[in-house]
């Protein structure tokens, strides 16, 4: 998906138009060859930078849908927003955190009926019941990390991305924007018993959303940095790594090698040439001057230029 966003700045800053993808690779053939500025242009790229780096220096000057958009984009590095990336972050630690509590609950049950199943039968060899076992035991370990991790991670992506957007709506954290969060997050983890199931859960997950909420309101009271100067200090802090990282990839190229030694075997080159050419023109002026050589016809400029010269003399 690629949108295009106009952001009009209150105070006294052009409209600049930026390119925000998202989620998704983005196609410029099409604006190449309309000749429009792709999200690959270095120009743009600088116009986007220049952009985004004054909307997280003043974030009130924007609306709560330009502030929005600032969170849900990548930019040209495919890297996501730092507020994004922390929802990013969250959801990761909850995919990992639910697999290894499914590969535990399922390996457990799995074992237990495995050892209720074959309670009384004989196995001819202690080793096919351990291989037996290990079978079931894989299988799983892969159910279970699908089922509880990609269970929990969504959940934690709703909870997650709803709070953060209500705070770059709001530009600071409130209590209740975790209340809504945990609404939405209750109300889709019981979407599979309809209506009054989804209401249920809606109201369990803003109940419990409340304390959260106050725990991340004191959390940002008491570093005493506000959601703009933390954005933007997040902000600064990636571009930094990535300026960092772009140095040193362009340290290890080794074309960088190649291309010096090719500037100092031109240069070298070049020096020779220049002497030999010298000699070459100065040989072949020397034979023509003598008749060795035949001189090359002249234009007509020329030739009239002589012939004026040729009067000039004569007439002295």
């Amino acid at each position: 998906m690629y949108m295009l966003r106009k952001l009009r700045p209150k105070h006294g800053i052009g409209t600049v138009t930026i390119g925000i993808s998202f989620l998704s690779g983005t196609d410029d053939s099409n604006t190449v060859l309309r000749g429009e500025a792709s999200d690959v242009d270095i120009v743009n790229r600088d116009k986007e930078y220049e952009l985004f780096s004054q909307m997280y220096s003043d974030r009130e000057s924007y609306t709560w849908k330009e502030r929005l958009s600032l969170m849900w984009r990548r930019d040209e590095y495919d890297t996501f927003s730092p507020e994004l990336d922390q929802v990013y972050q969250s959801t990761l630690g909850a995919l990992f955190l639910g697999g290894i509590y499914g590969v535990y609950a399922e390996s457990r049950v799995a074992t237990m009926n495995f050892l209720e199943k074959n309670k009384y039968e004989m196995f001819k060899h202690p080793k096919e019941a351990q291989l037996a076992l290990q079978d079931r035991a894989h299988i799983a370990y892969i159910k279970g990390f699908v089922k509880y991790g990609s269970k929990l991670s969504i959940l934690c992506f709703l909870y997650s991305g709803v709070a953060q957007s209500m705070a770059c709506i709001r530009n600071y954290v409130n209590p209740l924007d975790h209340v809504v969060a945990g609404a939405v997050m209750g109300a889709v983890y019981r979407f599979n018993m309809g209506p009054k199931g989804m209401i249920g859960g809606g109201f369990l997950g803003g109940v419990l959303g409340l304390p959260a909420g106050i725990c991340f309101w004191l959390a940002q009271y008491l570093t005493g940095e506000t959601v703009e100067e933390r954005w933007k200090r997040e902000f600064l802090h990636s571009r930094n790594i990535i300026a960092a990282k772009g140095e040193e990839a362009a340290a290890k190229d080794l074309r960088r090698e190649i291309i010096d030694e090719k500037k100092v075997e031109w240069k070298e080159s070049d020096e020779d040439s220049t002497w030999l050419r010298r000699t070459i023109i100065e040989l072949r002026l020397w034979a023509e001057k003598n008749g060795y050589l035949p001189r090359p016809p002249l234009s007509s400029d020329e030739a009239d230029k002589q012939l004026s010269n040729e009067r000039t003399n004569l007439s002295k």
